[in-house]
C-alpha cells in the first residue's frame, strides 16, 4: 500500500523562503542583512520566521521525542527540576544563537572557518534551508546538549547505575543512547504511527511484535506497543509496571491500537501476558535505574524490529 500522504509546508516556512530568495537576489547573505540598518525591516522578518521555524522543527514529534528522551535521560540532585520543556527551550536557544555565530572550526572537506553559520546555510537554495536546519537540531545541538547534561550529571553521580545480578549501565551510555536515538530516530515505529494509511502494515506489525516478543520478552513488546502508540513515557510506564497488573497493562495498549488503527485484536483477547520473571527484579529497583533499564530495553527493542521480515515489507511500500 503506497502512502498518499504530501508534505505542506508551514507558513513560517514559505514566509522564510520566500525571505531567503529576496536575500539572495540582492547579493547578500544573512548576517549582511543584520548588520546592515538599510535591511532592518527584511532581517526583522526574517528571525520572526526563523524563531517560528525552530519552534515548529522542535515540535515534530521525531524532535520532540529525543528532547524528551535527553531531558529524562539525566535526573541527577543537579537537575532535578528539569523537565521536558527546559530541555525544550535550551534546544531552541541554542539553535537561534548558534546560526549567528562564527564557525571555529572545520568539519568534512569544506573549511567555513570564519563564517556565520547561518550564512553557510544559504549556499544552497532557500528551500533546502529548513532541511539543512532539522538535521542540524537533530545532529548537532541535541547531540551535544546530551554531552553537556551527561557530563554534568557526572558532577554529582556515581558512574554507575547496578541492577539485579552483574548487569550494570555506565552513565556514558546515557550519551550513546541519545545519540542512537538522534541517528536513527526515523524508524519503522515513527513512520507507521505517523501514517494511518498504513492500517495493513500496522496490523502485521503489531502481529509480528507479539509473536516475535511476548514469549521471551513480554516487556519489550509491551514498550514498544507504546511507542506504536505514542504513549512511550519512560516515568509511566516504570510507575505501570511496579504498580499495575501486566496482563491489564498489556490489554489495554492493544485496544488502545485497536480503536486508533481500526485493528482486530480478537486473536488476543484470551490471552494472558506474564511478565513474572522480568518484574520480580525490576520492582526491588529505585526509580531511577528502573527508568534507565526501561529506556535501553527501547532502545534494544526498536533495533530488534527493524530486523525482523516485516519491517522489509513495510519499507517497500513507503
Amino acid at each position: 500500500m503506497k502512502s498518499n500522504t504530501t508534505y505542506i509546508k508551514s507558513n513560517p516556512q514559505v514566509s522564510l523562503e520566500s525571505i531567503l530568495h529576496v536575500i539572495k537576489s540582492k547579493g547578500l547573505n544573512i548576517s549582511q542583512v543584520k548588520e546592515n540598518p538599510l535591511y532592518s525591516d527584511l532581517f526583522d522578518e526574517f528571525k520572526n520566521s526563523l524563531s517560528e521555524l525552530i519552534d515548529i522543527i522542535c515540535h515534530e514529534r521525531s524532535i520532540h521525542e529525543l528532547i524528551n528522551s535527553i531531558g529524562k535521560s539525566y535526573n541527577s540532585t543537579f537537575y532535578s527540576d528539569m523537565k521536558e520543556y527546559d530541555t525544550y527551550f535550551e534546544a531552541v536557544s541554542e539553535t537561534y544563537l548558534r546560526l549567528f555565530s562564527v564557525i571555529k572550526k572545520s568539519s568534512g572537506d569544506v573549511n567555513n572557518i570564519g563564517r556565520v553559520r547561518g550564512d553557510t546555510f544559504l549556499d544552497k537554495d532557500p528551500e533546502v534551508f529548513t532541511y539543512t536546519l532539522r538535521s542540524y537540531i537533530r545532529n548537532n545541538i541535541l547531540l551535544d546538549l546530551s554531552r553537556k547534561l551527561g557530563a554534568e550529571n557526572t558532577r554529582t553521580e556515581s558512574d554507575t547505575v547496578f541492577f539485579e545480578g552483574d548487569e550494570s549501565i555506565y552513565k556514558v551510555d546515557s550519551v550513546k543512547f541519545n545519540r542512537s536515538q538522534i541517528e536513527n530516530s526515523v524508524d519503522i515505529a515513527d513512520q507507521i504511527a505517523d501514517s494511518i494509511t498504513f492500517k495493513d502494515d500496522m496490523q502485521a506489525l503489531v502481529d509480528a511484535v507479539i509473536a516475535r516478543f511476548t514469549s521471551r520478552k513480554p516487556v519489550a513488546a509491551y514498550i514498544f506497543l507504546c511507542t506504536l502508540n505514542e504513549t512511550y513515557d519512560p516515568r509511566k510506564i516504570v510507575t505501570n509496571l511496579k504498580s499495575k497488573n501486566f496482563n491489564d497493562l498489556f490489554h489495554g495498549v492493544l485496544k488502545d491500537l485497536s480503536f486508533t488503527y481500526n485493528l482486530d485484536i480478537s486473536c488476543y483477547n484470551t490471552m494472558v501476558y506474564d511478565a513474572t520473571k522480568y518484574l520480580s527484579s525490576f520492582r526491588s529497583i529505585s526509580d531511577e535505574s528502573a527508568r534507565a533499564r526501561i529506556d535501553r530495553l527501547a532502545s534494544q527493542t526498536r533495533k530488534d524490529v527493524q530486523r525482523l521480515p516485516i519491517a522489509n515489507v513495510i519499507r517497500s511500500h513507503m
